[in-house]
């Protein structure tokens, strides 16, 4: 039941996601978020296909290469849930670490489309921190 809840969760979030608007040319993710939470809650399985699920959404609504974002997320996820087992949930860092790790990995996979400039890694440290910081509300609602 969990599973259906995070996947229906990933589908509304993506289409919010693609309607808000960009701060500073920054856009709020939150699916970054649910792959950290799917690789953290689930067996690496369902955490992979969470995570690809997303990217697959992710990608669906951006005008890149279908599947870049997909395969990033999932080799987040796999990443991340390979190392659930040392870390502790719980813990209010390791979702943010863990969030910002899935949303780098999904701007890697941008980076391999359109190339690194300076901007681009300002981009990236701006995503990876606001994407950690929305993983903190998105734990605390799945998880009650």
């Amino acid at each position: 039941m969990n599973m259906l809840l995070v996947l229906i969760l990933t589908l509304v979030l993506a289409g919010i996601q693609a309607r808000l608007p960009a701060i500073a040319g920054l856009r709020l993710e939150f699916l970054p978020a649910l792959v950290a939470y799917s690789a953290l809650t689930f067996k690496q399985g369902r955490a992979i296909l969470c995570a690809f699920a997303a990217g697959c959404l992710q990608d669906a609504l951006s005008a890149g290469p279908f599947g870049v974002t997909a395969l990033a997320y999932a080799i987040a996820a796999w990443v991340i849930a390979g190392l659930g087992t040392v870390l502790d949930r719980n813990l209010p860092f390791v979702p943010v670490l863990a969030g910002s790790i899935a949303a780098i990995a999904g701007a890697i996979g941008a980076f391999c489309i359109i190339g690194v400039t300076g901007a681009a890694l300002l981009k990236l440290a701006g995503v990876a921190l606001i994407a950690g910081l929305i993983t903190i509300p998105v734990f605390f609602v799945a998880d009650t």
